[in-house]
Order: structure tokens, then sequence, then C-alpha cells
């Protein structure tokens, strides 16, 4: 890996004229290290972390003017360094070497833009030269939007509790609206209550059903279910009918592809039963628990199933 270092130095010293990792050491480079997000998708996890897209790794940077490390080489520059550290990091404390790594910024100027993909394009081809086959990703301004927040936004209603403070805000504001969502406020009630966000939310919200089918395929398929079918059952939007049938094995399996009743009635005193999501959701005065086997690997695939049955109730 030192040599890997070694020679993104020099590749982008003569090929851009900027300066990667300064002086130091490879040591002080580790050592300096940090991701701020680390996950793992197990379902796709083989023995050793060594195949498939299991692991992301990104960093996240928030400059309210828009990204800016002092101008814009050495930005793209700064962003490069991260990439490489992060991608030397998994693979020595991981031993992964394939994964995602992400770098998200909610505003970068298209100047920048235009300098940084050709710098990351350099960057993917010598971590490939080195065995590493991470994919690097960029997610900015549209791409931030719509891979990042709508989807936050889509699930804050199914979200019961947590540490995460702007999720925490929206519900604690949503607590005193009467019932009201934050997609039913108006840029007005907003601008009086939390003007220093209501810009940016309103803008979300005109741009949500846009941008509606990106922001489902970047959440994980228990995720979309527990939110999108969630939200349609506790607004009595799904017939008796359906919910009828949602109550059977047979139409859960053809319907969804999964192993058990999509739901299935509380009963008087009885525990959370196994392969059931904890909350129970109420439908026409009637609270049910919502299957939470849901799978999606290269042998047992539910998101299709469940997108199908989507896009046909949203076309009735």
């Amino acid at each position: 890996m030192e040599a890997l270092v070694a020679e993104a130095s020099q590749l982008f010293q003569d090929r851009y004229e900027a300066s990667l990792f300064g002086r130091n050491s490879f040591e002080q480079l580790i050592r300096q290290a940090e991701v701020d997000v680390l996950g793992i998708c197990f379902e796709q996890m083989d023995v050793g972390l060594q195949t498939g897209s299991s692991v992301y790794a990104i960093d996240v940077a928030f400059h309210e003017g828009g990204l800016n490390y002092g101008g814009a080489e050495k930005t793209a520059a700064r962003v490069i360094k991260k990439y490489i550290r992060t991608a030397i990091c998994v693979y020595l404390y991981l031993g992964c070497a394939s994964g995602e790594i992400i770098f998200a910024s909610p505003k970068i100027h298209p100047s920048f833009l235009a300098l940084l993909n050709p710098y990351i394009e350099d960057c993917q081809t010598l971590l490939r030269k080195y065995g590493l086959g991470f994919k690097l990703r960029l997610l900015a301004n549209d791409g931030f939007r719509v891979t990042v927040l709508d989807p936050i936004i889509r699930a804050i209603p199914s979200i019961a509790d947590t540490s995460e403070l702007f999720v925490r805000s929206i519900q604690m504001y949503n607590l005193f609206q009467s019932g009201g969502s934050l997609s039913d406020l108006s840029p007005q009630t907003l601008a009086k209550a939390i003007p220093d966000i209501s810009h940016s939310l309103a803008e979300t919200r005109t741009n949500l059903d846009r941008s509606s089918a990106a922001s489902l395929d970047e959440m994980k398929i228990g995720v979309l279910v527990k939110t999108e079918l969630r939200k349609l059952l506790q607004e009595n939007a799904v017939s008796l009918e359906e919910i009828e049938k949602m109550q059977t094995f047979a139409y859960s399996k053809e319907t969804f592809g999964i192993q058990h009743p999509l739901l299935r009635p509380v009963q008087a005193g009885e525990k959370k039963p196994f392969r059931y999501w904890a909350e129970p959701v109420t439908v026409y005065g009637r609270e049910y628990y919502i299957c939470s086997e849901w799978y999606e690997n290269s042998t047992n695939n539910d998101r299709p199933l469940f997108m199908n049955w989507l896009k046909n109730f949203s076309s009735k």
C-alpha cells in the first residue's frame, strides 16, 4: 500500500500539479484517517468480506457556501486523498478489497466538479492497478438530494426512535401540527416555524415526486416496505379486500415472494410474533403486524415483486 500512495502522489503531481499527501509519511496518513459512516451489508457478504459490494465507507462534507478546501485544485486533491486513504484502511483493517467508497456533499460548484471528475477516474484506475476493486462514488447536488435527503424525508414517518438530530427535529415539529405531515405544510408555514431550513425542505417536497423512483432505489427492501407500505396502510389507502388477501400465505407468497402472511392481526395479550416488526400498524381501526422477512440478493430478491405491486397500486 505504500507503493500505491507513492505512485498516486507522483501521478497527480505530474498530471495535475496537485499535491495529495504533502510531506506526511504513510504511517501518518493512516493514523489521521477517519470515515464518517461505515456500513456492512451482511446479506451480500461472503467469508472474509472478499466479494460483492458488501462494505460501504462514506465521507460527508457540508459547506454552506459549497465544498471548498481552498480553491478548486486543493478541493479536488483533498477528495482524492480521502478516497485513497479510505480504500487503504478498509483493505488493511477489514481485509476487503471491494465495495463502495462514497464522498457525499450537498453542494459542489460545477467548476469544482469539472475538475474533480477526471481526478476520480484516474484514482479508480490506480486503485484497480493495486488490486483494489472499490467503486468510487460522488454524491453531490441533485445526486445528494435523490440518494440521501429524499429517502430520509420519506422514511421519517416510520422511525419510532432515533438520536439523529435532523430526524428528531422534523418529528418534533410534526408533533405540533395536529396530525399534519411534512408534505402537507406550506412554505409559508415552514418559513415562520423553521426559517433556517424552510427553503431546503420546501424545495425537497417539490422535487420529491419527480425523484421518487430514484430515491426508492437507494432504500433497502426492508426499509422500503416498512416506509411505503406502512404509510399506505395508515392512510387506509389499501382496500379491505386487499387487506384480507395480505393475511393469507398464498397471496403473500405469490404477490410478494415472502414466506409468511404479509399482515397478521394483533391478538389481545400476545407477544410480538417472530418474523414480524414489533410496532403494529392500525388499518380501518384494527391493528396488524407487518412481516419483516424481506430479502434482496441473487437467490431471493423480493424487491421486484414489491415494486411491481406498488406500481400497480399507484396506477389504480
